[in-house]
């Protein structure tokens, strides 16, 4: 599922560095990083959803659910679940314009044997899950072993323990990209440097 993971972010990653592109050449301005090397630079799982993986929604929701939350006084734990939850439901939005049964998919009986469709809730699970994994980050993370832990690991090592704090449930979020062959979609779009014979 890493493997998975790593084409999802330079799917995500190849997609915004086109768009700054093109925004900097056309104004002049300079755009924000999206992705801050979140799957081998990340020490936290705050760390990796909170300042790597995608800043730009990072920040949307920041604003837009967990600020609010906290200034109408609900405790941090309340603020931080109900972002990934409200997280989980826009990917959820996501996901349904992406895998989007077209009308000249389907069949004559409204029906496309051979379209992918994907379970809704998968992705919201799959927030809810690193929800609660921050929150018991933020509940454990000052103990002794974690303290002693981020001391003595290498980066790389902490990285990998990261990451593996989403692996269990990561076929959720991934999984239907692979299984739609979204990859090989997105491979016809992208140049191709192959050894001519």
């Amino acid at each position: 599922f890493f493997s998975s993971t790593v084409l999802v972010f330079l799917c995500i990653q190849f997609g915004t560095e086109f768009i700054s592109l093109v925004l900097c050449l056309a104004t002049g301005m300079k755009t924000v990083p999206v992705f801050e090397n979140p799957l081998f630079a990340s020490s936290t799982p705050s760390n990796f959803w909170g300042g790597r993986w995608n800043t730009l929604v990072h920040g949307l929701l920041k604003r837009a659910v967990y600020k609010p939350m906290r200034l109408a006084g609900q405790h941090r734990f309340v603020a931080i679940a109900t972002t990934f939850i409200v997280s989980g439901l826009v990917h959820e939005y996501v996901w349904s314009v992406m895998f989007y049964v077209h009308n000249h998919e389907k069949d004559e009986d409204g029906g496309c044997s051979s379209c992918f469709t994907y379970a809704t809730g998968k992705v919201s699970l799959f927030f809810i899950w690193n929800g609660i994994v921050i929150v018991l980050e933020q509940i454990f993370g000052g103990s002794f072993i974690f303290q002693w832990l981020r001391v003595v690991l290498p980066s790389t090592m902490k990285t990998a323990l990261v990451i593996l704090t989403a692996l269990p449930l990561a076929h959720l979020f991934t999984g239907d990209w692979t299984e739609s062959n979204y990859f090989k979609h997105y491979a016809i779009g992208m140049p191709i440097i192959v050894k001519l014979s």
